[in-house]
């Protein structure tokens, strides 16, 4: 017996091979304006295994701005251009709550005599998201990374195409992230030229509530409240829609 051990897989087919050619077709069809129709139109579904307590005051606060819209990634798929993700994914959804990081995403409109909107979310992270378990640890920097690498994304998608992909990404972690806590997450697009987008984005804690966060902030994290973001993340990505129509 291997260390570790071994186990008979089963996984869905569709993960493994590449697309066929009516999906490629759907993902060739797709645009930003489409896209935010079609994400603010399902907005968040339910998450039952949501990290986020009763009352929560940042997610109410940002639920409650009429000028945000909450959403959840979609993808192309073999029915529509924009498809929900029904079983979730690494970074989205109720299979992401559920191992331990609940990222929930709004949308700005862009401000007067601003080019584009911005990103203003949040993020808990739950015991799954730490370095150990139940070892007095903050978060792990790979659930930190995941929370800025699929945030960043995401508003590349609103505004300059669907079809990006991260081609690089550098992350700030500056002071450990606690679990338990809803912290603020922002994005914005630094520049867009050719195929490159360039995004910024920031993990802190919400300057709307100070010293009492959800029921969490000092009681429940074990952690201090320090001024100053927790992580910073720049990210460049790329519109794959010229190489994705070559493939043919």
């Amino acid at each position: 017996m291997p260390p570790g051990g071994e186990q008979e897989q089963s996984f869905d087919v569709r993960n493994t091979q590449p697309p066929p050619p009516h999906v490629k077709a759907h993902s060739l069809q797709t645009t930003p304006a489409e896209y935010r129709r079609h994400v603010f139109a399902d907005g968040i579904p339910p998450r039952p295994s949501g990290l986020f307590p009763p009352g929560d005051a940042l997610l109410h606060a940002l639920a409650s701005d009429p000028r945000l819209h909450a959403f959840e990634k979609h993808l192309p798929g073999e029915h529509a251009p924009y498809e929900l993700l029904k079983r979730g994914g690494w970074a989205t959804g109720e299979a992401c709550a559920a191992r331990g990081m609940d990222l929930r995403l709004f949308y700005q409109d862009p401000a007067p005599g601003e080019p584009f909107g911005t990103i203003r979310g949040t993020v808990r992270f739950g015991d799954g998201a730490a370095i150990g378990d139940g070892y007095y640890m903050s978060a792990h920097g790979g659930s930190i990374e995941t929370a800025l690498d699929e945030a960043t994304a995401e508003l590349s998608k609103l505004e300059f195409s669907p079809l990006v992909t991260t081609r690089e990404a550098s992350f700030q972690l500056l002071k450990p992230v606690p679990l338990h806590r809803s912290l603020l997450i922002t994005c914005r697009i630094k520049e867009q030229r050719g195929i490159r987008c360039y995004v910024e984005g920031t993990i802190q804690d919400w300057p709307g509530e100070a010293g009492s966060n959800g029921g969490s902030v000092g009681g429940g994290s074990g952690f201090v409240v320090q001024q100053g973001p927790y992580a910073n993340c720049s990210a460049l990505l790329i519109n794959i829609r010229d190489w994705l129509q070559r493939l043919g």
